[in-house]
This record gives C-alpha cells, structure tokens and sequence, in this order.
C-alpha cells in the first residue's frame, strides 16, 4: 500500500501569490489554412507538488514505499517557451491536419514539458447520394520522452518526480487510432479502433507508471432532437 506521509496539510504553508504574466502572438494565414503562434510565459512564485519516493524491483512489478508529497514554491521565475505550427492540407477529398509544438522550460526539473510534441490526422471526407457525409482516417499523437508529472491518487493531482534514482521518463512514442464518422442530417455515428499500433511489452504511457490501453473498439451514436 502506498502512504504519503506530509509534515502538515498544504494549506498550512506560508506561500506567497503566484504570478503568471503570458504573451502571446499569431500569424494566420487564411490562404495555405497555415496558423504560427508564439507563446512566452512568465511564472513568478510557481507552487506545486513534489513527490519523493522509493522504487524498487519485486518480481516483475516495483515495490513503491516512504512516499512523502510536499508543497513546493519556486524561488525565482520559471519562463516558457512555446511555438506552434498549425497547417492543414486539402487535395479533393484527401485531408491532413497537423499541429506540431516546440517548448522549452527555464526549469525542467520544477516544470517539465516535452520539447517537441505533434499531432497528425490524416483522413478522406466525402458524400454518399449527397446526404451521408463520410470521414475515414488516422491520427497519431507523439511527444519527445521527458521526465512528465507523476500522478497522486490520493489527492487527484499531479506532482513532479523529486527522487533521482526512481525518476521515470515517459515519451517517444506514437499513438494511432484509425476511426470512421458518419453524419445524416442531424445524427452522427462513429466507429473508431483506439491504439491500433499497441503491441505486448509497449512503452507507452501519458504519464509514470499508468500505461494507456491496449487496442480497443470503440463506436457511438448521437441524434438531435431538434431542428
């Protein structure tokens, strides 16, 4: 059983007002449907969880003990960086959306981002008997690895991982979900296979320690009521 053991409860600490000044810029570009965004965020007296704790190997699964969670406050400003490159692209019935983000954090270890992370969808649209309106694709969603925020069940938040020798990097690695969407009038339905590319002894996970599902199945239907 995992137990966080703090000193007192975080609203006991003395901390000061955060401070978060952002700027922000975008070119658009209606013509090529290309969209540039500039991004720089300054964090004055960032407040967070950090998280301190013991791994160690049993069998095939980690033995996690001494977890101690705690409030932490930054002493100095915390900047982030941030480009995005949104382009979508038509020929006929053919459709690709991309957005693809760089970041960079001042402080990693206080707030990790990954440096690179993209999103890709790839997809035909078309109409049968010009009522049924038909989309058939694939998306793909992709960051670089980096030392993400560690989740903490028992307060439902995310903490940043403190332990150097049990620090886990999650990343570097494609999600693929194939799907078909169908609207008639007003009623949608969609038919979609989650994670096609997964195979046994993947790496994949959104962050430490929780793996995201295996392939599955996944459909649905929603109709409006109203004109």
């Amino acid at each position: 059983m995992n137990q966080f053991h703090g000193k007192h409860y975080w609203w006991d600490n003395n901390l000061d007002q955060q401070i978060h000044s952002r700027v922000l810029g975008e070119l658009s570009l209606e013509r090529t449907h290309t969209k540039l965004r500039v991004g720089y965020d300054v964090l004055k007296n960032y407040t967070y969880f950090g998280i301190q704790n013991d791994r160690t190997l049993s069998g095939d699964n980690y033995l996690v003990q001494h977890n101690q969670l705690n409030v932490r406050q930054s002493g100095s400003p915390i900047s982030l960086l941030t480009l995005q490159l949104q382009q979508n692209l038509r020929f006929g019935i053919f459709n690709w959306e991309n957005v693809l983000t760089l970041q960079k954090s001042s402080k990693d270890d206080i707030l990790p981002v990954p440096t690179f992370n993209a999103y890709s969808n790839l997809f035909i649209r078309f109409r049968i008997a010009r009522v049924l309106h038909c989309d058939f694709g694939v998306d793909m969603r992709y960051f670089t690895s980096y030392y993400a925020p560690e989740y903490i069940p028992g307060i439902g938040a995310f903490g940043i991982q403190e332990t150097a020798a049990s620090r886990t990097k999650i990343g570097n690695y494609p999600v693929l979900d194939a799907y078909a969407n169908f609207r008639l009038q007003h009623t949608r339905f969609f038919v979609m296979f989650s994670h096609v590319n997964s195979s046994d002894g993947g790496d994949y996970f959104f962050t430490p320690h929780y793996p995201l599902n295996q392939r599955i199945l996944r459909f649905g239907i929603s109709w409006n009521f109203f004109n």
